[in-house]
């Protein structure tokens, strides 16, 4: 019994440190976590898709237009909105194809939004989405991708597409779709 009690008399002190250092480990990992949560808690809330795409109208200057629908699912405004046509299952495609499709909204209040949008069209194999840009109420700049991935951007979405300034936004939109 002495021998027992001589051990855990020289070991205490390291495992008292070593249950501080895992309770130390926990406390930040747990503050980490909740920090990540809560700065990404309104642009989780932000998703899209196109719809109409199979009845593509041609518009008067000859181009194809479908239709988009943007959920914003928070309780806040989102800012500087761009809205962009690519491929089904890519990131971020600058320089192809998709370049030239896309839509500024500018401001999207709660609720779900329908937009018209240019589309490239159908081909052998193409599956299209959308991928929609913007910044939060906390002035935190975002990117949902076409295949549903959420990115923070280091800078807003005007910039990050190289879209020059100023910029008209669109003012035709229909909100509050059911």
């Amino acid at each position: 019994m002495c021998a027992l009690t001589s051990f855990i008399k020289d070991f205490s002190p390291m495992i008292t440190m070593f249950g501080t250092l895992t309770a130390f480990y926990f406390a930040i990992d747990g503050m980490l976590y909740r920090k990540k949560a809560e700065k990404e808690s309104q642009a989780k809330l932000v998703s899209g898709w196109l719809i109409d795409t199979y009845d593509l109208e041609q518009g008067i200057n000859g181009c194809l237009y479908t239709n988009c629908l943007i959920i914003n699912g928070s309780e806040s405004l989102l800012y500087n909105v761009i809205v962009r046509v690519v491929k089904f299952d890519d990131q971020s495609m600058f320089g192809d194809e998709t370049a030239r499709f896309f839509r500024g909204i500018g401001l999207l209040p709660p609720g779900k939004g329908k937009f018209r949008i240019e589309h490239p069209g159908h081909g052998m194999s193409k599956q299209y989405n959308i991928e929609i840009a913007f910044s939060d109420s906390s002035n935190r700049h975002w990117i949902r991708f076409g295949n549903g991935k959420l990115k923070e951007l280091d800078v807003e979405p005007l910039e990050y597409y190289k879209i020059g300034r100023p910029y008209t936004w669109s003012k035709d939109h229909l909100n509050g779709v059911d």
